[in-house]
This record gives C-alpha cells, structure tokens and sequence, in this order.
C-alpha cells in the first residue's frame, strides 16, 4: 500500500529519526571502501558454499560475523515463550505462513535489530577496521519469502529502505546440478530462480559481486580476502 513509496520518500538510517543519505554518510561509506573494513552479505541459494566460505573468510579476517542478522534483539518466537530451534532449516519452504498482523509485527522488529545492530555493533567495527560479514542478510527474505514463512516478498522489500545497505553482496556461485546433489532441498529451478532474483534486485548503493565457488574453497576464499582487503578489483556480475 501506502507504506512503500513513504519509506522511499523519507529515507531512514536508525530507529525513530530520519538520516538524509547526504555528505556525511557518502563521506562515511567512501573511507570503508578505501580502507580496510567492509560490511557484506554473502548470499545464495542452499547447498551454495555460503557458511564455509563465511566461517572461513571471517576467521582469515578477524571479522564480526553473522547469520541473517545482527542478533542484537532476540528471536521474535522468544518474546512470546516458543522454542528456538537452531540449525539449518532442512525443509525451508515447508514453514507455515504467518497470518497478516503477525507477518507485518514479525518484518518490523526485525528491521529494528537490523537498524539497532548497525548503529550499535556494525558501524562500531567497522571505524575499529574490523568488516562485517552476514551470511543472507535482509534481503534474502525479498528472494526467498517462503523460507521465512511470508505469503510474498512485497513487505520485506518496502522495509528494506529502513535498513543500511552493505557496501557488497557477495553472492555465491555453484552450478544448480551441484548445488542440489550438496543440498536437494530446492529444485534445480529454484535455485536458478534464486539467482536471477539476486542479480535483478534494486540496490541502492551496494555492490553486487558474482563469486565462482565451484572450486577449492581456499581459491573462493583468498578471491573474496583479496577485495575485502582492496588488493584486487571487482567485478560487477
């Protein structure tokens, strides 16, 4: 509805104020991307290579590291007394899909850990000139809605301008074939799917890196180092 063109109209960068995208912020972002420290989502359908390569990647870099998001609020379920469960969801498309209200409360508190971790423990990393790296990151829900129980993408997508966009999407790249024999939970289309959303997503400032994984993870690995740490150039896919 109405909420979408708002937020673009009225841009906002933490909780409750609104930050211009200006001077300041451009200045900001240009010193991270020529300095050492780097904020990026490492994206891509399951069976991908995005946890090995994030796990390995962080501990070469001595990065703060996350899963979908920064984790500064807890699971919404914990607010209410479920059980978290932990771990890889082996059936990811098989979540129930939450009624309206509950979907709109669900999207906004987390946006507001998305918000909150930037201010609060992204951003403090990063000027320390320690990169940030977040396997999914927000956007995967726009890509994948089904795995977090949502009927459509449109919601997540419109939130997505309350959130601060990292300097990269790193987006993993495996052979769909390949990719299902490491993970049959999605079908070969899908996974193709998955990519095309990726690369036709509409970014505001990030990046979009297209990063071949269909080979030793130390040669993945040392390729995605090597930009973080402004040693080679990128490619945008």
């Amino acid at each position: 509805g109405a909420l979408g063109p708002w937020l673009q109209a009225h841009p906002l960068d933490t909780w409750g104020c609104r930050f211009a995208q200006g001077a300041g912020d451009a200045k900001e972002r240009r010193a991270v991307r020529s300095g050492r420290a780097r904020y990026v989502w490492i994206v891509g359908p399951d069976g991908c290579g995005k946890s090995t390569l994030a796990n390995e990647v962080s501990a070469r870099r001595g990065a703060v590291h996350r899963y979908w998001r920064p984790g500064v609020l807890p699971m919404a379920q914990e607010l209410v007394g479920r059980a978290v469960t932990e771990g890889v969801n082996a059936d990811p498309h098989s979540a129930t899909q939450n009624k309206s209200l509950r979907r709109t409360f669900r999207l906004c508190y987390y946006a507001l850990d998305y918000v909150l971790g930037y201010w609060l423990v992204f951003r403090p990393a990063l000027r320390r000139g320690q990169d940030v790296i977040v396997e999914r990151g927000w956007a995967d829900m726009t890509v994948d809605p089904l795995r977090y129980g949502l009927g459509s993408s449109r919601l997540a997508a419109q939130l997505q301008h309350v959130i601060h966009e990292p300097d990269a999407i790193v987006m993993v790249l495996v052979a769909a074939s390949e990719a299902r024999r490491r993970k049959p939970e999605l079908t070969e289309d899908e996974i193709e799917r998955q990519y095309a959303t990726w690369r036709g997503l509409s970014l505001r400032h990030a990046e979009l890196i297209e990063l071949d994984n269909g080979r030793p993870l130390s040669e993945s690995a040392q390729e995605l180092v090597d930009w973080l740490a402004g040693r080679r150039p990128s490619a945008r896919g």
